[in-house]
């Protein structure tokens, strides 16, 4: 297995020692010496906000966004733009008009007044962004959180109202990208990642990759880097695909360096441990750790744990297998779980979801969501599509999710007169 390019060198800077990990080739079980130390405090004990948000599902859609105090979120219905409440758990429109009833597209927080890619929102540095159509164009598109002051930044990629575009922040840029936007489709394409500032508008390609069937995925920013995996579709007519290479590029020097040539599903980073966890299709998790000197496998796959897709809120890994599920079984034979283990890699939980929820939100420290079948109070109805939410105060036992929302918010209810 080539574990990792022996070519990849690391300047000094942020997560030196977790990056020189992954600057060799494993297939030694070893790794260089480094003396300078992981400095990434924004993913360490107690809540800080991480400004690029690496902790939610990165090839899936990006319904949730995390603030100081809560979350924004667009319904499922992609109708409106709300805002969760972490310590009262209430749910509000994002909408300062005063006297406004919320029912009708006059609403700050009705996003159908406009064309926008859906299942994107994202809050960076006090503002949220998500993108507008225009002209046939995804535009960037800055607004307070009152929904009062809203601005168009520059155009991104040709686009209609799918959510293939995808976003990542960090500092004063964005970075945009395809997500599976020509699987599927006759002829070669070119993927880019395009870099934007959020000062003026102004932006360049920084990564091009033409090819049949690709895409460019799971893109996560950590430290000084950001973190991508070119992807092939393995077969027609579905969402299923392999990772071919998984790069990184240095937000300082600009240089794109080869990490790794596995079919990995997911990754993430442990920089308190020195630690880089990633998941090999048909093998299991590993646990690269710089201070120890050693590779390790920590779960061996089986046929519940194939793929998973990975996150890490500061405390603990979470993994799920219910995308993979989705695309590679059928109904009757799914078992959708989330595994729950420490840093060092221990399982200190694993949660059963039922044949109704469709994704998994991982989030930061503070909760996790997911979209699903929410039990209704109108009893003209059993369910209806909603969010669902574990605190994860108590993660280690958890089992119970609770709903965001229920059917007698105004907003949701279908029944009101």
């Amino acid at each position: 297995m080539n574990r990792v390019a022996k070519k990849l060198i690391i300047p000094a800077g942020i997560l030196l020692a977790i990056l020189a990990v992954i600057a060799v080739y494993f297939g030694t079980h070893k790794v260089s010496k480094h003396s300078a130390q992981p400095d990434y405090g924004s993913l360490g004990s107690g809540y800080e906000l991480d400004d690029s948000q690496s902790y939610w599902k990165a090839n899936f859609l990006h319904d949730f966004t995390a603030a100081e105090d809560g979350y924004y979120f667009i319904t499922p219905d992609m109708t409106y733009l709300m805002y969760f409440d972490y310590a009262t758990k209430e749910v509000v429109p994002v909408c300062g008009k005063p006297d406004c009833a919320h029912d009708n597209s006059t609403c700050n927080a009705n996003m159908m007044k406009q064309s926008y890619v859906v299942s994107n929102i994202y809050y960076h540095e006090g503002y949220l962004y998500y993108m507008q159509i225009q002209n046939g164009m995804s535009v960037l598109t800055r607004m307070d959180k009152s929904g009062n002051n809203v601005e168009n930044i520059g155009e991104i990629f040709p686009s209609d109202q799918d959510s293939s575009t995808h976003l990542v922040f960090h500092g004063d840029y964005v970075y945009a990208y395809y997500l599976c936007a020509h699987y599927g489709m006759e002829g070669e394409f070119t993927e880019a990642i395009k870099k934007m500032s959020l000062k003026d508008g102004s932006s360049e390609n920084i990564y091009e990759v033409t090819g049949n069937n690709i895409s460019i995925g799971l893109v996560k920013s950590y430290g000084d880097k950001l973190y991508f995996a070119v992807q092939e579709q393995l077969e027609k007519r579905s969402m299923r695909s392999k990772t071919k290479a998984l790069y990184s590029y240095d937000y300082n020097t600009k240089e794109i360096k080869l990490v790794a040539e596995d079919d990995i599903s997911d990754y993430c980073f442990i920089p308190e441990k020195n630690i880089f966890a990633y998941y090999v299709v048909g093998e299991g998790l590993y646990y690269a750790d710089a201070k120890e000197q050693v590779m390790k496998l920590v779960m061996k796959s089986d046929s519940l744990y194939d793929r998973c897709s990975m996150s890490y809120d500061g405390k603990h890994i979470y993994m799920d297998n219910i995308t993979f599920q989705n695309m590679t079984r059928t109904v009757e034979k799914r078992e959708y779980r989330i595994i729950i283990i420490d840093s060092d890699g221990n399982k200190i939980n694993e949660i059963e979801c039922d044949d109704t929820i469709n994704n998994i939100y991982y989030g930061d420290e503070r909760c996790m969501f997911a979209w699903g079948s929410v039990p209704k109070k109108d009893e003209r109805a059993e369910y209806f599509s909603g969010y669902l939410y574990i605190d994860k105060k108590d993660i280690e036992h958890a089992a119970q999710w609770e709903s965001v929302y229920d059917d007698t918010i105004f907003l949701f209810n279908p029944f009101k007169k």
